[in-house]
């Protein structure tokens, strides 16, 4: 995989911006960061609702093989915390 293709350049990132979801729905958010010279990770989620406010989040590091597996691992996490704190409406 080619470095351009994992690091957007700088004026992509101009257009990159997090919207609210619909009143009542939570919006999670997933990422990960993968180490390749000593396979070390870490996964973070962020859920919010439709004002945009801070609800519940998870971190945690780990070992992994590769940044697709990271990128994984995170979306599940974030799978499994809507199911543990008993979310109905979300989106990802």
């Amino acid at each position: 995989m080619k470095a351009d293709s994992v690091f957007p350049n700088s004026s992509d990132l101009s257009s990159v911006h997090w919207s609210p979801p619909e009143s009542g729905v939570v919006k999670i958010n997933s990422n990960g960061v993968f180490s390749n010279e000593r396979c070390h990770a870490a996964i973070g989620v962020v859920c919010r609702d439709h004002n945009g406010f801070f609800r519940w989040g998870y971190v945690d590091k780990m070992k992994s093989i590769s940044a697709f597996m990271t990128e994984a691992l995170a979306m599940q996490r974030a799978m499994l915390l809507a199911v543990d704190i008993g979310l109905d409406k979300a989106i990802f």
